[in-house]
């Protein structure tokens, strides 16, 4: 075992274990990414480190505890279509795709954009569709199974209230199946196919999908951090 392959068991037993993520997919997922690829050379070093590294334009990569806690909570099937709004440095989006999703990621940074594409493709996932895009403003046929925010959101009352913003109500969502959606931070909802679609504030029914959406740190227009 390498001393990068050491470092990633150890984040993953004392860090992602740790915050109760004992799902085996999404360890082997964590497991079979090479995170450090996804970190800008300048703190690659801290790359299994348990801290929320800088990324540019003052965004920062997810912790791996909380990485793995939203990778637990979407349950990815093989084959699903997932949507993921602040691609950042692209290693949640490739966690999505070993996972078995068709991922779409969109970033409003094109630089943030342009590095994550380099990311990906360097570790081998050039399936996956990176789009230099706000996601508030999304446009898109694609009925999705899967949808992650990473992202900020517009700091506005209503998302406090914990109402779904409209770029992610439950048109964006495949009819026939439950949505998955899940945000790192804010308060609980649930999301079901669209005939079912409705808010339940602070506390899901133990057998729904968790669904987050929060204002993020940031107020504006969707962001990738």
């Amino acid at each position: 075992m390498t001393s990068t392959q050491a470092a990633r068991e150890q984040m993953i037993a004392q860090q992602v274990r740790t915050w109760a993520v004992l799902d085996t997919r999404t360890l082997a997922a964590m497991r079979q990414v090479p995170r450090e690829r996804f970190v800008p050379a300048a703190w690659r070093s801290l790359a299994y480190a348990d801290c929320a590294l800088p990324l540019p334009l003052g965004k920062h990569m997810l912790t791996p505890m909380l990485a793995g806690r939203i990778l637990q909570a979407l349950d990815v099937k093989p084959g699903d279509q997932v949507l993921e709004v602040g691609t950042g440095s692209g290693y949640l989006s490739a966690c999505l795709a070993v996972l078995g999703g068709n991922v779409q990621t969109l970033e409003l940074h094109g630089a943030l954009a342009t590095a994550a594409r380099s990311n990906l493709s360097a570790a081998g996932f050039d399936g996956i569709e990176v789009t230099t895009a706000d996601g508030a403003s999304l446009v898109s046929e694609t009925a999705y199974d899967v949808i992650v925010l990473t992202a900020s959101l517009p700091k506005r009352s209503s998302m406090h209230r914990c109402r779904r913003p409209s770029a992610f109500s439950h048109e964006r969502c495949n009819p026939d199946r439950p949505c998955r959606v899940k945000s790192p931070y804010g308060c609980r909802t649930e999301l079901l196919p669209a005939r079912r679609a409705r808010a339940v504030g602070s506390g899901a029914r133990p057998h729904s999908r968790e669904c987050v959406h929060s204002p993020g740190r940031n107020s504006g227009a969707l962001a990738g951090t």
